[in-house]
């Protein structure tokens, strides 16, 4: 074990090994006598030496109740039979963890002790605690071969396991107890019943495991608003909360929380930027020639992970609470046939008794009281009948999939770009139907995604766009025709975002031409065409909406808000 701590590249290795069997639903030794798994496992009577892995059968939502899979890791450590003290397993695991000299602190050590679980056959609890829940008849008898760990850890702390599974073997051997080998591990994939559960794995009652927002609002006391605080100065200077993410995993490396300078543009949109936004928040620090996380920053780096999930449900809703305001917009159409209603939207201004409606839904309780008042003042009715509560109508709904143009050229880097790409994600999360995009950048079509409903895959595809080079319009445009034409879709929509006009063509020496030939043959297919630009470039763009026979939105600059309200307004 201590080969592997010495060694960063093996640690590496090893941690990249377990990420792959745990998305697999496997489990991985570690060692000779641990066994590591987000799901279920033990040993049977009568085969010593084998551990069965139980596939269906997560950890987290086993042992605790947690729905969503994987966020638990369950670790048993095998041994002679022996009672061994929780307590003296529990320093030994903190000590290894605080030699680690990584991005951990003692603040963040102790956030991390109290989301992991520990049982032997004398007792256990969370880490933290005090050690002395678990001491049923079955519990105790249960867990005298084995150390048993519980642990709620993100993929990117894989490589902590390790430095637990050295500090359990080293508690083991203070006590004057061996280690025992496992010889197989077995993975069961049919499915389970209770009772083929090894015995004794029951959530300690002092468990921090399953408690899930309780725990967050506590942290609130804990620091929460300064590093709450940190993470908006960051999204505010770098613009995107995706783009603080990426650099917040760069830092989490597993050998060393350090930035070269001269990697800095290579590895994110804007380095210097970034670099002078974390050295200003206390982030990073200079030393010998690279820069590496402060004790602020490692702190932050904790707390951040701890409630990654949390965190990012926050700024999805201040993403959808920030498009609500009204904005006013310049729409110029030159369709020839009318867009078709809003999908499913409530139509405040008209409303209908539910007496004729069989299920009720959609309730206006303004109309409703107001039926109440009058039945009162007309015939001293206290009493609400069917035909008083009324409803809003909804219209009828259209289905729409987007395939998304966008200018991806050296113009439209800082702001632009992050406003669409901030676009592009609310789109995924809150349409219902797929999404397509064509990114245009140098002199040529530089990536594309085809139709997707996946949140992840169209996430992970923004990452990849970094504005660069001239803005090749008529490619763009061609690209996005082809891959509407060639996809069976639900009333789509082509949708362009550029800041300024094409500055390479694509058969010609002019630009602006083969833009105008390509929205043509957009006409001709009927597929609704909708264009984003500034109005600077006013003219062109009127033109090439026209061409089109779409809508053409001139806005002062490219902004989420703005973006958001237009696909909204044509929805």
């Amino acid at each position: 074990m201590t080969v592997w701590l010495k060694n960063p590249e093996l640690l590496i290795n090893y941690t990249n090994t377990i990420k792959k069997h745990f998305s697999l639903g496997k489990a991985v030794r570690i060692g000779e006598s641990a066994i590591v798994s987000t799901k279920v496992h033990g040993t049977v009577p009568g085969k010593p030496g084998t551990v069965f892995v139980l596939c269906q059968a997560d950890a987290g939502k086993t042992f605790y109740g947690i729905p969503e899979e994987g966020k638990v890791v369950h670790l048993d450590l095998f041994h002679d039979i022996a009672e061994l003290e929780p307590k003296i397993i529990a320093d030994h695991i903190k000590i290894s963890l605080e030699n680690y000299n990584g991005w951990l602190n003692t603040q963040d050590l102790f956030w991390q002790f109290e989301y992991m679980d520990l049982q032997t056959a004398k007792g256990g609890g969370k880490l933290n605690g005090l050690l002395n829940y678990g001491k049923t008849t079955e519990l105790k008898k249960s867990h005298l071969n084995h150390v048993h760990l519980a642990i709620k850890l993100e993929p990117n702390f894989y490589f902590l396991l390790f430095h637990i599974v050295d500090g359990i073997e080293k508690g083991i051997i203070s006590q004057g107890c061996g280690l025992k080998k496992i010889e197989f591990i077995k993975h069961r994939t049919s499915q389970i019943n209770k009772a083929s559960l090894p015995a004794g794995q029951v959530v300690s009652t002092d468990s921090c495991l399953s408690k899930g927002i309780e725990n967050y609002r506590q942290y609130a006391d804990y620091g929460i608003q300064k590093n709450y605080g940190k993470l908006i100065n960051l999204v505010e200077e770098l613009g995107d909360y995706q783009e603080v993410e990426q650099i917040i995993n760069y830092f989490l490396r597993p050998v060393g929380s350090y930035l070269a300078e001269s990697w800095a543009d290579k590895q994110f949109f804007n380095g210097e930027k970034v670099i002078k936004t974390m050295i200003k928040l206390n982030l990073i620090q200079k030393y010998r020639g690279i820069y590496e996380l402060t004790g602020e920053g490692k702190s932050f780096l904790g707390w951040f992970c701890r409630f990654k999930s949390e965190l990012e449900l926050d700024f999805n809703k201040l993403t959808l609470q920030s498009t609500k305001s009204g904005l006013k917009l310049c729409r110029k159409n030159y369709s020839l046939k009318t867009s078709k209603k809003n999908k499913g939207r409530r139509n405040r201004k008209s409303v209908t008794s539910a007496d004729a409606l069989g299920w009720i839904e959609d309730l206006s309780s303004v109309e409703t009281v107001k039926n109440m008042v009058k039945n009162y003042k007309l015939n001293g009715s206290r009493t609400l009948k069917r035909r008083d509560i009324m409803v809003y109508n909804r219209e009828k709904t259209y289905p729409i999939d987007v395939c998304i143009i966008l200018d991806a050229s050296i113009s439209m880097s800082g702001k632009p770009i992050r406003a669409a790409k901030s676009f592009i994600r609310y789109l995924s999360v809150n349409n219902k139907n797929r999404i397509g995009i064509v990114v245009f950048q140098e002199n040529r079509v530089t990536a594309k995604l085809v139709f997707t409903k996946n949140v992840l895959t169209i996430k992970r595809f923004l990452t990849q766009i970094r504005p660069k080079g001239l803005t090749p319009l008529a490619a763009g445009l061609e690209e996005g025709l082809k891959l509407c034409q060639s996809s069976r879709l639900n009333n789509p929509v082509l949708l362009l975002i550029t800041d300024g006009q094409p500055t390479i063509g694509k058969w010609t020496d002019l630009p602006d031409k083969d833009a105008i030939k390509v929205v043509q043959k957009i006409a001709k297919s009927k597929i609704k065409f909708c264009c984003i630009g500034l109005q600077a470039d006013k003219e062109f763009l009127q033109k090439l909406a026209e061409e089109a026979r779409g809508i053409l939105y001139l806005v002062d600059e490219i902004d989420q808000k703005v973006l958001t309200a237009i696909f909204k307004r044509e929805r």
